[in-house]
């Protein structure tokens, strides 16, 4: 369910992002997010991304989550609740994705979301 929330949130995102009225804030609002999330892209990398965001239709964006017996629940140093998962077998999970090789038809309702 929260995956679905996620999911929800994203694509409200996405449409707002889109919208003529912000279209022209965008590198102030990466800016904005520069130091709050976790990633190796530089800025170049993310203005490129943001550029191609009108060009992503709803029906290209996939949303997948990983099968939940490949996860344990488990706790962080701070005692919050995290999933724990083998690191291996995520990656070899992206490198099928990323191949078209899964999920399998039969794993898509469980595992897919796109936005409506």
């Amino acid at each position: 369910m929260r995956m679905d929330r996620q999911t929800q949130v994203l694509c409200a995102l996405r449409d707002e992002l889109l919208s003529p009225s912000v279209i022209g804030d965008i590198p102030e609002l990466i800016k904005a997010f520069q130091g709050r999330i976790l990633t190796d892209l530089s800025m170049a990398d993310l203005s490129k991304l943001a550029c191609l965001g009108p060009k992503v239709g709803t029906k290209n964006l996939i949303f997948a989550r990983l099968p939940e017996e490949m996860m344990q629940p488990g706790r962080n140093d701070q005692g919050s609740f995290i999933w724990i998962a083998d690191f291996d077998k995520v990656r070899d999970l992206i490198s099928e994705f990323v191949a078209g090789t899964w999920p399998l038809e039969s794993e898509k309702s469980n595992s897919i979301s796109t936005c409506p």
